[in-house]
């Protein structure tokens, strides 16, 4: 009986530590899932744009211009999302005339190379640059990242005058999340991106609104919280009734234009 329960364990030992190995191995597959379907389509009210990164690569993306002076949103979506999707989530904004720029990462919708965290920071700072040699101030860029996206936004926004960030559904830092969702493997130690998000905006003093939904299953709500509490003067909205999709859904762009309205009464005065 001893022979065969150290045998067990010895098997579950090695499946374990082989699940281990798969998830250290294949972790950027489980992070960045580019959707099959987006081949590079620029959805209807925009224009096609390429964006140059500091590494040299040609990134597609998608462009709606700014009416009545007001501000530009950059739009970073989540992982396993695409400009269509993208295009829903910034919907009322660009009605009621805001700019909007919708950044297509590296390795998504046939952009070459390959998504990591230091490359989506380039792929960011591309799309910054693009509106600068257009005119476009970084004072007047409000950057909206969702799920994935809002470790890249809170990266650009640590990196200096943007005119506000708006971050739905965030995380505090990615090895937090896989903690959740891997809570008996070392995901902590084992990951080669780490978008620390709340490291990166602690003490910094933005203009901030956090949105995130009660019924999250993804990224807890509690992760969004925390990230607000972080900064001095961040607005946390906590959505009845929302999920993981918040960003699509009308009464999230709903709120982020109500707080957008906040931004221009403060220039105003």
């Amino acid at each position: 009986m001893k022979q065969w329960m150290g045998i067990a364990i010895a098997i579950a030992a090695i499946a374990y530590l082989a699940g281990v190995v798969a998830l250290t191995v294949g972790q950027r597959w489980f992070i960045y899932r580019p959707p099959a379907n987006a081949q590079g389509h620029v959805p209807s009210g925009f224009d096609r744009v390429v964006l140059h990164t500091e590494d040299g690569l040609e990134l597609v993306a998608a462009y709606h211009q700014a009416s009545n002076g007001r501000p530009t949103l950059v739009y970073f979506h989540g992982n396993a999302d695409s400009l269509k999707g993208a295009s829903v989530a910034s919907e009322l904004p660009r009605q009621r005339g805001y700019g909007v720029l919708l950044v297509e990462y590296r390795g998504y919708a046939g952009n070459s190379g390959k998504p990591t965290e230091d490359g989506l920071y380039r792929d960011g700072r591309a799309a910054l640059n693009w509106l600068a040699e257009r005119g476009i101030a970084r004072s007047d860029v409000i950057l909206v990242g969702y799920s994935l996206g809002s470790g890249i936004a809170s990266q650009l926004a640590a990196e200096g005058n943007i005119g506000g960030l708006v971050l739905v559904s965030p995380f505090s830092r990615l090895k937090d999340v896989a903690s959740y969702h891997f809570p008996f493997v070392p995901v902590r130690w084992l990951l080669w991106d780490r978008y620390a998000t709340i490291d990166k905006l602690r003490g910094r003093h933005l203009r901030v609104l956090v949105l995130h939904g009660d019924g999250d299953r993804v990224i807890p709500w509690k992760e969004g919280r925390s990230v607000a509490e972080a900064i001095p003067g961040a607005k946390f909205e906590l959505v009845q009734g929302a999920g993981h999709e918040l960003a699509f859904q009308p009464k999230s762009q709903m709120r982020i234009l109500a707080w957008l309205s906040t931004l221009r009464r403060r220039t105003d005065q």
